[in-house]
């Protein structure tokens, strides 16, 4: 209908990244190519959700590549608000209803990138207490604080409470898996409560009693 054809036209629309604290800096660490990186993954982020659906999945495997492994990116991401943003597309994502698996799919790679983020900040904050001096200094320097932004940013209701839908059994068994894993990490700072639990108690019934599998 009318109003549908409006709201794809919006989404086409495309915007410019925005301006990253810090990103001015050109040089920063040994060479300026992880700030540019860091920029890019920034503006990437906060353009997708003003994107219709195929291209804030290029957007997010964009932005994926871009953030994950790379200290500067994270920190780049988190200061930009990309958390907030992504975390506000996954909730609209999963407000639509149980019958769209499209959409579900969709918060599910979102939810995916978090878990990472968060896997990225713990074996970082690991291999620094082990002395692991492989980083340059100027990755440390912002790394420590990078790694409990990063906890805190995926600690939100949206993330937490989305991590909780994907893993009821309205979703597919290979989506559930994966959001039962990201509830694990994000347990510390969710602080899941007894609804949470029995999501994963039904889920831990249903595949080792035989009621189902996990799709490998």
């Amino acid at each position: 209908d009318d109003d549908d054809e409006e709201e794809e036209e919006e989404e086409e629309e495309e915007l410019p990244p925005l301006p990253v604290p810090g990103a001015s800096r050109k040089g920063e660490g040994r060479d300026g190519a992880t700030t540019t990186t860091a920029v890019a993954a920034a503006g990437t982020v906060l353009s997708l959700s003003r994107q219709r659906r195929s291209k804030r999945q290029k957007g997010l495997y964009a932005l994926g590549a871009m953030a994950r492994g790379n200290v500067r990116a994270r920190a780049h991401f988190l200061s930009a608000g990309g958390a907030e943003v992504l975390g506000e597309d996954m909730a609209r994502c999963l407000s639509i209803g149980d019958d769209d698996a499209a959409s579900k799919k969709f918060a599910s790679k979102v939810l995916a990138l978090g878990h990472d983020l968060l896997v990225d900040a713990a074996l970082r904050t690991a291999e620094e207490k082990g002395g692991d001096d492989s980083n340059d200094d100027d990755a440390g320097d912002v790394g420590e604080r990078t790694d409990a932004e990063t906890a805190r940013a995926f600690a939100t209701a949206r993330w937490c409470d989305a991590a909780v839908e994907l893993a009821r059994p309205a979703a597919a068994a290979s989506i559930r898996e994966k959001a039962l894993e990201a509830m694990r990490i994000m347990a510390a700072g969710c602080q899941y409560g007894e609804g949470a639990r029995e999501v994963v108690m039904k889920a831990q019934a249903e595949w080792l009693g035989g009621g189902g599998g996990v799709e490998g």
